[in-house]
């Protein structure tokens, strides 16, 4: 209950900061507007009615009504956020707000629809990844880290400063740690930025943030290949560990349409020398148990067939 009064009145208090900001809230047009933000949740009102044109026109206004009447569970939420993306620069300061309100249900749709406005809107990114380590409300936590991927490249500087300081748990399975590596790994090719704090970090031999900066730079794909390809040819054993840990990370070479055969087949060869190493061939090992298959597949369409062989032959060994 007190949960509840609490929210009520932070609503009540969004809604007087944003009227006292130039928003129109006289008493007969708060009782219409309420009315009519209820009836095009419900389905009754639609985009080009007069009454649809009147709530847009509202703008700041109509946001908070659609807010104050989003419910836990709710089976028409799909209209109210659509409401919400029609009003869009006009809802992105109640949806910012509304990212930190304490009901779980509608910190989650204000999250859920921020990143699907127009725009970028990357000053939503700091209290996304604020909100990401909210592991007793779980739904938040995993709404900001999917709204975190959306927002792509714009998160990624936020994201890997989260990384620096909170990666060093030793256990991944700490939320702390793990949720920014895995949002990182989840924008993939759109982490490219990250490219050279990333090979720092391997390259100062970091026994806990290596092994994490070598599975988010081989998630990024086709830009850092060139990278991998030195830390495997480096002089370094530990450059050419986190090397096999990054084509394991790797989400591209398993496509034939993102690597040119070429690079495919300079992979395998790569994964074939790093496995004669002794000191890091489980390392080696388990990531050609994992992609020796397609990469075999690769092969053979490119006519690489001695490669191939060796690989798979280095894969049965395993099986």
């Amino acid at each position: 209950m007190k949960s509840k009064m609490l929210n009520n009145a932070m609503l009540g208090q969004l809604l007087l900061v944003l009227c006292l900001a130039g928003v129109s809230c006289r008493g007969g047009e708060i009782k219409q507007n309420e009315e009519n933000v209820k009836q095009a949740i419900s389905g009754v009102i639609h985009p080009g009615d007069p009454e649809w044109d009147c709530l847009i026109d509202q703008g700041v206004f109509t946001a908070v009504n659609v807010l104050r009447q989003v419910k836990p569970g709710m089976d028409n939420d799909a209209n109210a956020r659509n409401l919400m993306l029609a009003l869009n620069e006009s809802a992105y300061p109640v949806l910012l707000k509304g990212m930190e309100l304490e009901e779980e249900h509608l910190a989650m749709f204000c999250i859920e629809s921020i990143v699907q406005l127009e725009g970028a809107h990357t000053d939503a990114a700091p209290l996304l990844v604020k909100l990401m380590d909210e592991h007793e409300r779980v739904g938040v936590s995993i709404a900001a880290q999917e709204a975190l991927e959306k927002l792509g490249s714009a998160a990624v500087p936020m994201l890997m400063k989260s990384f620096k300081e909170k990666g060093r748990y030793v256990e991944m399975d700490i939320l702390d740690a793990s949720a920014p590596v895995y949002t990182l790994i989840g924008i993939g090719a759109s982490a490219a930025s990250a490219i050279p704090e990333l090979i720092e970090l391997i390259k100062n031999h970091d026994p806990v943030l290596g092994d994490r900066a070598a599975m988010i730079l081989g998630s990024i794909g086709v830009a850092s290949f060139p990278h991998i390809v030195e830390l495997a040819e480096s002089d370094c054993m530990l450059c050419k560990k986190y090397a096999a840990i990054a084509i394991s990370a790797a989400k591209d070479p398993i496509q034939a349409d993102k690597f040119s055969a070429g690079e495919v087949e300079q992979i395998s060869k790569l994964l074939l020398d790093l496995g004669e190493i002794e000191d890091i061939n489980s390392v080696v090992d388990e990531t050609i148990f994992e992609l020796a298959p397609t990469l075999v597949t690769i092969l053979r369409g490119a006519g690489s067939h001695d490669i191939a062989d060796k690989l798979e032959a280095k894969y049965e060994g395993q099986l």
